[in-house]
């Protein structure tokens, strides 16, 4: 137990220190691993540069390249389920040394003449890296508020992913051109710096659940382990159950002493007082338990310290009420199952394929234009071709649409839910309707700059609204239990989508066919088609609204009452 004790002190350091704080530390940390999270796709910046400094023939080597390393970002079931079973802090601490290692790698390449395979093996580690840093990031830390501040959480933390691309950007237009090597290895120890950081401080309440099943590994006795103690009940059938609770004070002292001796050694009066409880629950018939000893006699306990798990054959202590009121029904009716019937229950679920095609279509267009945008202005203008600024413009005035849109949806979606117990998801429609308008636009090929500009606001702002709704939506849906897991999911939605619309420029571009001559051509009939694919979805985020609905008002009930619903 001595090794476990040491790591259990060190871990706990930030807790110990920072109180009541450490909650909005680790919530600062984790804006700034999401502005570190989306470096990847800065590549638009520093692409050509990098094929040229590695001296690749051809622009297929790159997009070979690229393409793994985006591979890398959008596959991440296992990202996820590593987050669900580990928890936050182990999984930063990986994101910190794949983040180290790719991007160094990669400035091996650019200064080396290396080959497009090892730089598409450096991108798919800053890939895993950068989905793990940004699921670790925002799973935690939306959970340390309560429901009525959820969506804010989202909006903030996820409007740093946002500006991410932006800020790594301007760094390398700003301070690194003409030495890419050197930007790359800026990049890889700012993020893996960041990421450790959050790792060692990073408010995680899967540590204590970890932590608890360690002692339980260790036999099932009763243990102290570094500001936290832990305390076991036996039975015939087995161990009862297991109490964990932090020990008041950030010193020694026999008051503290006291309080640990009261944890781990329950009294004889408690003993024969839960004796006393078990009987009068078998003769009613009733599974509830007291969870008025004990705990009670520690006047600083943590919501821990209420909760217990049942390890034998007898039913554990019940957790906090409030806890079992912010499980949805997918989530009670899921818990206690492995993870193939856990998926198979989320696959067989309408509710789930709803989300998940609003997401292809919708984010899919805003992928679209990510990666179109830039080539259309050019054909539809030639003039553009000299202004290089103008589609920097463009990326920045995205940028800040997006950071814009997450702020504003998360904001509005808890005053929203709170006040009008109207459903987080609602903005779903809102970002789709957004979507359909700057899709159409680009539909009708604009010539005049400003009006480009004007549509990559647009579609950022659509973009970033929709991202923080169908984060808020998924979490409402189906419980923070796998969250990680449905995140990771959700993901490989903005890889489908991306792949169907850009698949089709490219074939529209190359060879316009029925719609005309020339790539102009071929552009509009893509984004024409967006358009169409973003009014559908906007027909599936109403059905989402509706199946939502009840949900909602019952959390801006609970709300009102001021209960903690949902963290």
């Amino acid at each position: 137990m001595a090794s476990l004790d040491s790591l259990s002190w060190f871990l706990d350091a930030p807790a110990r220190v920072l109180g009541e704080r450490h909650r909005w530390v680790s919530f600062a940390l984790g804006v700034a691993v999401q502005l570190c999270a989306g470096t990847l796709y800065s590549v638009s910046a520093w692409g050509v540069a990098l094929r040229d400094a590695a001296g690749w023939e051809n622009d297929e080597d790159l997009s070979l390249a690229t393409t793994v390393g985006t591979l890398g970002v959008y596959l991440a079931v296992h990202n996820g389920l590593a987050l669900d079973r580990f928890g936050a802090r182990p999984c930063l601490a990986f994101a910190s040394i794949a983040l180290l290692l790719g991007w160094n790698l990669l400035a091996r390449v650019a200064s080396s003449n290396g080959s497009p395979a090892a730089a598409a093996f450096a991108l798919a580690l800053v890939g895993q890296g950068s989905v793990t840093s940004f699921l670790a990031s925002l799973a935690p830390n939306v959970a340390n508020f309560e429901e009525a501040h959820q969506g804010k959480a989202h909006g903030v933390l996820l409007a740093g992913f946002g500006g991410s691309s932006a800020l790594f950007a301007a760094a390398y237009r700003g301070a690194f051109v003409g030495n890419l090597p050197g930007f790359f290895a800026f990049a890889g120890w700012v993020t893996a710096l960041v990421a450790a950081m959050n790792a060692f401080a990073c408010k995680d309440g899967a540590f204590e659940k970890r932590l608890e099943r360690l002692v339980t590994s260790h036999g099932g006795a009763s243990h102290a382990v570094g500001s936290y103690a832990f305390a076991t009940r036996r039975s015939n059938a087995g161990i009862r159950g297991i109490r964990l609770a932090r020990i008041g004070g950030r010193g020694g002292g026999d008051e503290n002493d006291e309080d640990e001796r009261r944890l781990v050694e329950p009294s004889a009066e408690d003993a024969a007082a839960d004796r006393e409880t078990r009987r009068s629950q078998m003769s009613s018939g009733t599974s509830k338990h007291s969870s008025s000893r004990g705990v009670d006699e520690n006047e600083n306990a943590t919501e821990e310290e209420e909760e217990a798990r049942g390890v034998g054959d007898e039913e554990a202590p019940r957790v906090k009420e409030s806890r079992d009121d912010a499980k949805t029904p997918f989530e009670s009716e899921t818990e206690s199952s492995n993870l193939a019937a856990h998926l198979k229950k989320l696959f067989s679920t309408p509710l789930f394929w709803l989300i998940y095609a609003h997401l292809t279509l919708t984010l899919g267009t805003a992928l679209l234009w990510v990666n179109q945008a830039g080539p259309f202005a050019v054909v539809a203008d030639d003039s553009v071709n000299a202004k290089s600024a103008s589609l920097a413009t463009m990326v920045m005035l995205f940028s800040f649409g997006n950071v814009g849109g997450r702020v504003f949806c998360g904001v509005a979606s808890d005053f929203c839910e709170t006040k009008f117990a109207t459903p987080r998801a609602f903005f779903l429609i809102v970002g789709g309707l957004v979507m359909c308008l700057g899709s159409a636009c680009l539909a009708g090929a604009p010539e005049r700059e400003d009006t480009r500009n004007g549509v990559a606001l647009t579609i950022g702002l659509a973009e970033g609204t929709i991202m923080a709704a169908w984060t808020s939506a998924v979490r409402n849906a189906f419980g923070e239990a796998r969250f990680g897991l449905h995140l990771a999911v959700y993901n490989s939605a903005l890889a489908l989508g991306s792949s169907l619309f850009n698949g089709f420029a490219a074939a529209a571009t190359s060879d316009p066919g029925d719609y005309g001559d020339g790539e102009v051509v071929g552009y509009k009939a893509t984004f024409a088609i967006a358009t169409t694919a973003c009014g559908g979805a906007t027909l599936l985020a109403m059905a989402i609204v509706k199946a939502t609905r009840h949900d909602a008002a019952e959390r801006a009930a609970a709300a009102r009452r001021g209960n903690d619903v949902g963290g």
